[in-house]
């Protein structure tokens, strides 16, 4: 009896002390049903929508709270309470990019206290993905290959007067190495630093060998949804002790990203002088880049993008303009991801440019000609291969060149395998 009294007591006391829970939390269904129930005649209307999405969110349905404030931002897109609304709905849903973006372009407009407020959620988000911490990697690769045409020279054309007119295949390696490092700054922002660089050599070049060394150094950051970066890139081919033409180009590139949609913006200039085989000329040039890509929510299909480079070169102190290129580049890449370590890159460029020399002052007197090049590339790459960290890739890639002079027409095959290692996250 004694048992049965206590059991009995011990439930009146939880009774008593759930019921004020329970109590609200009818009165916040039967809002929400009651505000549902209005919804056929009265969404659409501000004060409707911000309320019935509050409600939805109190009752547990974020899905329909995104469409609420979805109509409130359709009618006024600066609208404070309708993007943390709709943030929080996201976050529910466990839509992070989404709801970061909103929380974001909330809070460099918002009061010290609905920061603060903001600020539990991004780092609650940021405790999800991690991407807000400070990182630092870095990576190293060897690849060994073969290349059909290193000398670019159109089947069947008759030699020159210069050996490097013919033909000629060879074995290459290439070393690549790169490190990054990325630094949050207050809640949003962040910088970051970094450098790649790659040494390729061509070992069967008709007794000699050829060299390229490719070294791009940059900084960057975030403010809101705006990436950028300033990068600084040297480049030098060599064959034995002569240097063929070394380049230098600065360019800086800003990018928007929204809900896996990129938009991009860049400058480029470019100075490269030839060596003395090619009687020394200097050019400098500008490029721009426009550019877009979309990785959307499942970026195991849909992350595809295009670039668009537009430039133009010309000679160092030609006043006459008689020597230069101007061109237009497009750059189609789409990745997949079959497996959660299978990656496999599609490429596709192609470029028109119309090259002119009416000073007649390289070795092919008068030049004017038009080209049309056309490279294809296939890139399959394997991670954690035997360890977690190292990369196994194969690659393949094909060139052609259309111009409206025979002998500059030509075809070009590679073919590599590599292992990268990478550090870091």
């Amino acid at each position: 009896m004694k048992k049965i009294t206590t059991s009995f007591l011990v439930c009146a006391i939880s009774l008593v002390v759930c019921l004020p829970s329970l109590a609200a939390s009818d009165e916040v269904q039967a809002r929400y049903q009651k505000l549902l129930a209005e919804e056929a005649d009265l969404a659409g209307q501000i004060a409707f929508d911000l309320n019935f999405g509050e409600a939805a969110l109190d009752a547990s349905d974020p899905g329909a709270a995104v469409f609420a404030f979805q109509r409130v931002l359709a009618q006024q897109p600066a609208n404070e309470e309708a993007h943390l609304g709709i943030a929080r709905a996201y976050f529910a849903l466990g839509e992070d990019g989404s709801a970061r973006r909103h929380f974001e372009l909330l809070y460099s407009v918002a009061d010290a206290d609905t920061q603060a407020y903001i600020q539990t959620y991004l780092s609650a988000l940021d405790q999800r993905s991690g991407v807000r911490r400070p990182r630092s990697s870095a990576y190293a690769g060897l690849d060994i290959g073969y290349d059909d045409n290193i000398t670019q020279i159109r089947d069947g054309q008759p030699p020159g007067g210069f050996g490097v007119f013919d033909i000629q295949s060879s074995k290459f390696s290439k070393l690549s190495f790169g490190a990054r490092h990325q630094q949050p700054i207050g809640a949003i922002w962040h910088w970051q630093l970094g450098a790649d660089g790659d040494y390729e050599k061509y070992h069967d070049f008709d007794d000699f060998d050829k060299r390229r060394l490719n070294v791009d150094g940059s900084v960057g950051g975030r403010v809101n949804l705006w990436y950028w970066n300033l990068g600084l890139e040297a480049g030098e081919v060599r064959r034995d002790t002569q240097t063929l033409y070394d380049s230098l180009s600065l360019s800086v590139v800003a990018e928007h990203r929204a809900d896996g949609f990129w938009k991009k913006l860049g400058l480029r200039s470019l100075d490269r002088d030839y060596g003395s085989q090619f009687f020394g000329r200097d050019v400098d040039g500008y490029e721009v880049l426009l550019g877009a890509r979309h990785a959307g929510n499942n970026v195991r299909w849909t992350d595809i993008g295009l670039d668009v480079l537009i430039g133009d070169e010309s000679a160092k102190d030609d006043p006459a303009d008689t020597f230069g290129r101007d061109y237009i580049t497009a750059k189609l890449r789409w990745y997949l991801l079959p497996l959660a370590t299978v990656r496999i890159a599609f490429g596709y460029d192609y470029s028109k440019s119309k090259f002119n020399d009416n000073g007649g002052q390289t070795f092919i007197l008068g030049l004017d000609r038009e080209d049309k090049f056309r490279s294809a590339l296939l890139r399959v790459s394997v991670a954690n291969v035997l360890r977690k960290g190292l990369d196994l890739s194969l690659e393949f890639s094909r060139d052609e060149n259309h111009s409206n002079i025979p002998t500059l027409t030509y075809d070009r095959d590679r073919i590599s395998l590599g292992l990268r290692y990478n550090w870091g996250a």
